[in-house]
């Protein structure tokens, strides 16, 4: 029961809706270990993951921090 508690939270520490900015999206990696983040829509349905490494891209190519991340996730995963 224990554990089952433990993964909840930690799946719950991970997740973010898809509809955050790009600033909200980078303080959450790195309040986390995991350094993934599970993206979900606005009903909380899973579509897709995003990364640290999905996000240095996103600002290579010109994105600002203010930006949904929705435009940067991963959705075939």
């Amino acid at each position: 029961w224990k554990s089952t508690k433990k993964l909840k939270r930690k799946i719950d520490q991970n997740l973010i809706n898809s509809s955050a900015s790009i600033r909200v999206a980078l303080e959450q990696l790195n309040k986390g270990i995991d350094g993934i983040l599970l993206c979900v829509n606005k009903n909380g349905k899973l579509i897709g993951i995003l990364t640290d490494g999905d996000i240095r891209r996103a600002i290579i190519k010109k994105a600002s921090l203010d930006n949904e991340i929705g435009l940067y996730i991963n959705r075939s995963f």
